[in-house]
């Protein structure tokens, strides 16, 4: 015998007429016209060859009813069931069919089935086939051991009709398949919608408000389709249900809308249209962004915002750009453009939105003369006595027809008539030579013009200097220093020079003084004053001789290390009675002027230092005792530094001990306390504010 296929097998009869098969899970909306789940028959008892089925008939072969609890209950829990395959082997494998079912007019039936394999081993292959007239056929195979499971087909009605539901075996082994609770739902689709306004006229650009009505017989919500795409979902399950919405028409033309409404289960209405007549509209320049005035042959940006009610519509834009009427010079919405001479231009744009709507704008534009632009011109320069130098010059004019004219003063009189270069229209490059004796300086000065009025000067330096050498690095006296934060340092410096002339000396791009001598070793000394921070400081050092030649540079580095607080204040030894408020209070001091001291107060007992923060305060112990009080410093930059206190809470005290009374108010904490606490033995205040001391606590 076959072994039985581990997956099922779905085969679907091809028939004449044309029906649409759904796979879907019966709606709420859906109204059940037929169910069975056989638990009724022959009172609940099992019956092998049965025939008496209430709501079908055994139309070839035979079944077996068994189940609830029965011999071949296979599948406990679930009432009586049909063995598809009875026990009478001559008969045959079974075939049942239901009561005549009645459908329409056009709408949706909703076959719901549990199937399960036959429960028994070694067994045939078996299949049902499963038929609703000509409407839907389906054959199923399951494994022996597959448990029940849950069929659902959905079959479109396309108008009335009445038909039977047929279950029918293949093989004839007395071993059939299982068949469990059959029910059939019926649906029919929503009512033909209605559309509002069914017919408009508007420019395009403009919305029109359209309204969605429509009904259905069923208790269900309505979705709303216009162009195949959702409108929107009515949830009432009664009467009218409709949606609203405003749509925009970007483009002119004439539009036809198809609307349908659509049932929970997908069922569909007839469509209904609405006509939509979208005339069009011209396009509108809401700005032309193009300066007033410009300089000649500088490039300045223009561009223009358009705006069609058309947002469809592409706008073609073409400008009149060098100002001879004619239209086309561009054709973007902006970009960039320059002038070559100065004068007064035409500037226009004629805007159209491809469907013969256009608009135009025109304005005037000043371009004015702009002066040579001295590109290019030797620099300052020191030369030696009886040195030759060469100099040269280079210029711009953005206005191309303009012709420049290089004009120089050599001679420092403030008249430009010593060298004039050759006219060109953007480079000159001529070279002059002159001899200057030490010691001298002289500037040379150009003169560029372009000849509409356009002038520019420029001018550099020429200084004279001795023939000298440059000055050695510098040496300080010691290139590390390690010291603690809050000390002084001095410091000295020395250099030596090859020439015979006096040495300035500068520390950290300051001068710290110069030594007049003009041989040997130049020294000087400087003190740095007080470090009041920890960290690592460079000094940089180099000198300079009596022509201004600068030597190399020399660094020194100084280690600044932390130095940890000194506790310079603290309350002494005290004796208190139980329940009394005391005072105490610390001070401190830390070298290091930008550290922020901390002041946290053990108090409570368990070497946190966590019970206060601040330099004074107030504080008790509930019962009698000899009690710590530390106190812990710390600058933040990781010195700290300890110090401690006692309290003895007695009973009574010693006629020679003053009471420890609060200088501060009663129940009160300094401003410059952090925070405030309540503990089983202790109550903490602030000064700035009134607390009562709970009778619990006193």
């Amino acid at each position: 015998m076959e072994k039985r296929l581990a997956k099922i097998s779905i085969a679907i009869a091809a028939l004449a007429c044309n029906f649409t098969l759904i796979v879907s899970k019966p709606s709420q909306a859906s109204t059940l016209i037929f169910s069975d789940n056989f638990d009724a028959e022959n009172n609940g008892i099992e019956a092998t060859n049965y025939t008496s089925l209430t709501n079908w008939r055994v139309s070839e072969g035979a079944i077996d009813i068994i189940g609830n609890g029965g011999r071949f209950d296979f599948l406990p829990g679930n009432g009586l069931y049909i063995d598809l395959d009875g026990t009478n082997f001559a008969a045959g494998a079974g075939r049942i069919e239901s009561s005549i079912l009645s459908f329409g007019p056009a709408g949706k039936v909703i076959l719901n089935f549990d199937l399960a394999g036959n429960q028994r081993f070694p067994a045939p292959q078996d299949s049902v086939t499963v038929s609703l007239s000509n409407l839907f056929s389906e054959t199923f195979s399951l494994p022996s051991s597959a448990p029940f499971q849950t069929f659902t087909r959905t079959v479109q009605v396309p108008s009335l009709f009445n038909a039977r539901l047929i279950f029918e075996h293949s093989g004839a082994d007395q071993i059939g398949m299982l068949l469990d609770n059959v029910s059939v739902s019926v649906n029919s689709p929503p009512d033909t919608p209605t559309i509002s306004p069914t017919s408009v006229t508007i420019n395009e650009g403009q919305s029109v408000n359209i309204t969605i009505s429509g009904t259905d017989v069923n208790p269900e919500p309505l979705s709303f389709y216009l162009n195949n795409e959702l409108f929107g979902i009515d949830s009432s399950t009664s009467g009218i249900r409709s949606v609203s919405r405003t749509n925009t028409f970007q483009d002119d033309g004439v539009f036809t809308n198809t609307v349908y409404a659509q049932d929970s289960i997908g069922q569909i209405s007839n469509t209904v249209t609405q006509k939509v007549t979208v005339l069009n509209a011209n396009p509108e320049i809401k700005q032309l962004s193009v300066p007033a005035t410009v300089d000649e042959g500088s490039v300045f940006s223009f561009s223009a915002s358009v705006t069609d009610p058309g947002t469809n519509d592409v706008i073609s834009y073409s400008w009149d750009l060098d100002g001879d009427g004619g239209f086309g010079d561009y054709n973007l919405s902006e970009g960039d453009f320059s002038y070559p001479d100065e004068g007064i231009y035409r500037f226009g744009l004629n805007v159209s939105d491809g469907d013969g709507g256009s608009a135009a704008e025109t304005l005037d534009i000043e371009v004015k003369n702009v002066d040579p632009n001295i590109t290019k011109l030797t620099g300052d320069l020191n030369v030696k006595a009886n040195e030759t130098f060469s100099f040269l010059a280079e210029a711009f004019d953005p206005g191309v027809n303009d012709t420049l004219t290089f004009d120089w003063d050599l001679d420092g009189d403030g008249e430009f008539d010593d060298f004039t270069g050759s006219e060109g229209q953007v480079i000159l490059e001529d070279i002059f030579e002159k001899v200057f004796e030490e010691p001298e300086q002289i500037k040379i000065a150009l003169r560029v013009s372009d000849g509409d009025g356009g002038v520019t000067e420029q001018s550099f330096s020429v200084t004279v200097t001795p023939n000298n050498s440059q000055p050695d690095p510098p040496v300080f006296s010691s290139s590390n220093i390690t010291i603690d934060e809050g000390q002084n340092v001095d410091i000295t410096i020395s250099a030596t020079d090859a020439d015979p002339e006096p040495l300035s000396f500068f520390l950290n791009d300051e001068l710290i003084g110069t030594v007049p001598s003009t041989s040997g070793t130049r020294s000087i000394s400087t003190n740095l004053g007080p470090f009041i921070d920890e960290g690592m400081f460079n000094n940089i050092a180099y000198v300079k001789d009596a022509s201004d030649q600068r030597s190399e540079t020399t660094v020194q580095t100084i280690n600044v290390l932390n130095v940890a607080p000194t506790i310079t204040q603290l309350t002494e030894n005290l004796v208190v009675k139980p329940n009394e408020l005391f005072d105490f209070f610390a001070d401190a001091s830390d070298p290091g002027l930008l550290d922020e001291l901390t002041f946290d107060w053990e108090l409570s007992g368990n070497s946190l230092f966590d019970d206060f923060t601040g330099k004074r305060g107030q504080w008790l112990f509930s019962e009698p005792g000899l009690f710590d009080i530390a106190l812990r410093v710390s600058d933040g930059d990781g010195g700290e530094a300890f110090q401690s206190f006692s309290v003895e809470a007695v009973t009574t005290l010693p006629e020679t001990v003053p009471e420890a009374g609060s200088m501060f108010g009663i129940l009160s904490f300094s401003m410059l306390g952090l925070s405030i606490r309540l503990k089983r033995r202790f109550v903490v205040c602030r000064i700035d504010s009134d607390c009562a001391i709970p009778s619990t606590e006193l």
